[in-house]
Formats: C-alpha cells, sequence, structure tokens
C-alpha cells in the first residue's frame, strides 16, 4: 500500500514538474464562415510531434518553451480540401488561445475531380498549338525573306543592267543610235527597249526618233556616276 501511495506521489510531483516548464496551447478550428470545423486533423511538430483529430473544432496541446507550427488541415476521400498553419513562440508557462481559419486549397487535382478537367492533357495541348503558331510564324518568315531577297536581287539586277547602258553611252560620247548600243549588250532588244524606256521615263537619258531607228543622248545635266 505503501508503494502505491509513493507511486502516486511520484507521478503527481513529475507532472506538476512537466506543467510548470510547459504551456497550454488550445483553439478552435474554423472554416471560412466562421463556424467550427469538424472531423479536423491538427498537428504540432513538437517532439515528438503531436497529432489529433478534433471532432468539435477544437484542439489542445502541451507545449514546452520553443518555437512550434500548428498544422490544421481537412481531407475528404484522401484529397486535401482546406488547410491552416499558424507558427507560434512559447517563452513562458501558461494558456495561449490560437484559432485557425481554415483555407480551400485548389489544385490541378481538386479541379480535374470537380469540374472533369485533366490539366496534363490541357498543358500539352496548349503546347502544341503554340509550337504549331511558332512554326507558322517560322515558315511566313522564311517565305517573306525569301521574297525580299529575290525582289531585292532582281532590284539590283536591273541597276547593273541601266549601268551597263549608261556607260555605252558615255564612252560614245553620250550619243549613241539603239541598233549600235544592242551590239555592246547581251541583251535582246526587246530588253534594251526597256531599259531604255524606264531610263528615259526618269528623265536620265532622251530618246530621238531618226529615220527607222533611235538616237538614245545622255541628259548631261544630271549625274548618274
Amino acid at each position: 500500500m505503501k508503494q502505491i501511495i509513493f507511486i502516486c506521489f511520484a507521478l503527481f510531483f513529475v507532472s506538476q514538474v512537466v506543467n510548470v516548464n510547459a504551456a497550454v496551447v488550445y483553439g478552435t478550428i474554423y472554416d471560412l464562415t466562421f463556424n467550427p470545423k469538424e472531423n479536423v486533423i491538427v498537428e504540432v511538430n513538437s517532439a515528438p510531434k503531436q497529432v489529433m483529430v478534433s471532432k468539435d473544432g477544437s484542439y489542445r496541446f502541451i507545449l514546452p518553451k520553443g518555437n512550434y507550427t500548428i498544422h490544421a488541415y481537412y481531407k475528404e476521400s484522401g484529397m486535401l480540401i482546406s488547410e491552416a498553419k499558424e507558427t507560434i513562440e512559447i517563452e513562458e508557462e501558461g494558456e495561449f488561445v490560437v484559432d485557425l481559419i481554415l483555407n480551400e486549397v485548389i489544385g490541378e487535382d481538386v479541379l480535374s475531380e470537380v469540374e472533369g478537367i485533366n490539366f496534363s492533357e490541357f498543358k500539352e495541348e496548349k503546347i502544341n498549338k503554340l509550337v504549331y503558331l511558332c512554326s507558322i510564324v517560322v515558315v511566313m518568315l522564311i517565305i517573306t525573306g525569301f521574297i525580299l531577297l529575290k525582289i531585292r536581287k532582281k532590284e539590283i539586277e536591273i541597276e547593273d543592267n541601266e549601268k551597263k547602258v549608261l556607260e555605252i553611252i558615255k564612252r560614245n560620247g553620250g550619243r549613241i543610235t539603239q541598233k549600235e548600243l544592242r551590239k555592246n549588250l547581251p541583251f535582246s532588244e526587246a530588253k534594251v527597249s526597256l531599259i531604255i524606256s524606264d531610263l528615259e521615263s526618269r528623265g536620265i537619258v532622251r530618246k530621238i526618233k531618226k529615220g527607222r531607228g533611235n538616237i538614245i543622248i545622255l541628259q548631261r545635266k544630271k549625274r548618274f556616276f
């Protein structure tokens, strides 16, 4: 009998010592409508870790001095629906009230279940469309560059042909018959006529009709070289 009394006294003494060096942290867990949330899992990262299931939304932990994070979360069918975290620092013994408000957790898995959306396929489809659009833009740029290159090449070719014509006219004192000009160029008669017509339209040369032929005169008042 004396042994039992001694053991009870020892346990009481130890519990009092623990309580002197520890604090009681308690509170209520609410949803977004500020109603107590039932069946919430609450845990604190003490040593050892303490975990409890709050049936009525209330919780209570005994913690020694230190820094802790209280984590409350609610699950349905194994899926995380809402959670709340609060960090506290205990510097002395006593009672502390820490209430928590659960915030909804919306992730791809939740939206997939609620709306039937497969986000992995959605992302893949979006990436494929982006790649397709980028491919179209690249092709269009290549085609545009090719067209511009051909136009520029043609302009350079026309400029070179005109320079050849003007150089021959200049070597002949600024005056030459179209027939003689044709002999000094590796072009067809039609092409020579087109070059002369273009130069004449810009006032670079002047064409004078003489008999069955034409005389091409360089307009010396302008500088072309």
